[in-house]
């Protein structure tokens, strides 16, 4: 009987000829971070976004990562993110980070501090792609971020990151590719003092540009309650809670056709219901080229003026789908 350290060698894919082994697909997970101060814009190295393989790539999931001062009431309104492959938009602009995906869990977004003091905010926010994007071989999924400056008036860390997979040398892009895409609209501050009405415009919930239909897959609604707006103080959480504007806030949607989507002023935490954030889309549903979403806001007067006082809200709503576009396009 052979001594116990001498067990055969387990190929780990006995199936698979070892000269097809660059075939296979590897898993990729590509990362990079800027420092934003506020109102500014900018982004990471894009070197450290390509595929190191030097082959075409896909990407199944985007995750961000905002870290700043706890004290400044970070959260993921504070940062817009656009994306770009080569021409190819894959954003309507700056869009909120937590408006791409839904909330899994309220602790990835909470301010958890780092460190043996709590100094420092780390919020983790992901978007779980509708469909998989081919990057071409040589090419790379460009972000740009926006420090919107309105809620957080620090510097703040931005990290994003690809999870994804290097395809083999000899994988082409099939013949029609999706191609995600997200719009938002955001409120103007919200006194909750005050009775207000908002809508958005025609520019903002937009299909992307081109011939094709937007397929969609859902709405992310959120609401941002701070202390004393803009000065740098605690957020509280976009929920129905006491301290939140939500409660008093309604909104209704039609689409560019005029047909009622929302049709009736509703609640915001009915539309965009209070654990995911988001209103998820049945199978099927899609914008025609060219049409959009309207949104009309209203707000009423919170009734104790002790909860409302030195109160501001906003709300984001974010429209998530894909498209399809020529190979030769890419």
């Amino acid at each position: 009987m052979p001594p116990r350290y001498a067990q055969p060698h387990h190929d780990p894919h006995p199936e698979v000829p070892p000269a097809r082994r660059s075939d296979l697909t590897d898993p990729l997970f590509l990362t990079a971070e800027a420092v934003l101060q506020s109102k500014a814009q900018g982004g990471p190295n894009a070197i450290a976004l390509a595929n190191p393989f030097g082959h075409s790539m896909e990407i199944h999931e985007i995750r961000w990562q905002l870290r700043g001062a706890l004290t400044s009431g970070i959260n993921g309104g504070a940062i817009g993110c656009q994306l770009n492959l080569g021409s190819i938009p894959l954003t309507n602009g700056f869009v909120p980070v937590f408006n791409f995906g839904r909330m899994d869990t309220v602790f990835a977004e909470s301010q958890v501090a780092m460190g043996p003091l709590p100094t420092n905010a780390n919020l983790e926010f992901q978007w779980r792609l509708p469909r998989p994007l081919f990057v071409p071989a040589g090419a790379v999924l460009t972000p740009k971020f926006e420090h919107r400056g309105e809620q957080v008036r620090t510097a703040i860390t931005v990290r994003i990151s690809y999870v994804g997979a290097s395809l083999p040398a000899s994988a082409s892009p099939p013949k029609r590719v999706p191609v995600p895409w997200v719009a938002f609209w955001a409120s103007n501050p919200i006194d909750i003092t005050a009775p207000s009405t908002q809508q958005s415009r025609e520019t903002d919930l937009v299909s992307p540009p081109g011939d094709a239909d937007l397929i969609l897959q859902r709405f992310s609604g959120r609401l941002v309650t701070t202390f004393g707006f803009g000065a740098g103080n605690v957020i509280a959480d976009d929920s129905n809670s006491l301290i939140s504007g939500a409660r008093f806030t309604t909104i209704r949607m039609v689409d560019s056709r005029g047909n009622p989507i929302i049709r009736k002023a509703t609640p915001f935490r009915q539309a965009f219901e209070e654990v995911t954030r988001t209103w998820e889309l049945p199978p099927g549903s899609r914008l025609t080229p060219k049409g959009f979403y309207r949104v009309f806001m209203r707000h009423t007067v919170e009734p104790n003026p002790a909860l409302a006082f030195n109160l501001t809200s906003q709300l984001f709503v974010g429209m998530v789908g894909y498209r399809e576009i020529d190979r030769g396009d890419v």
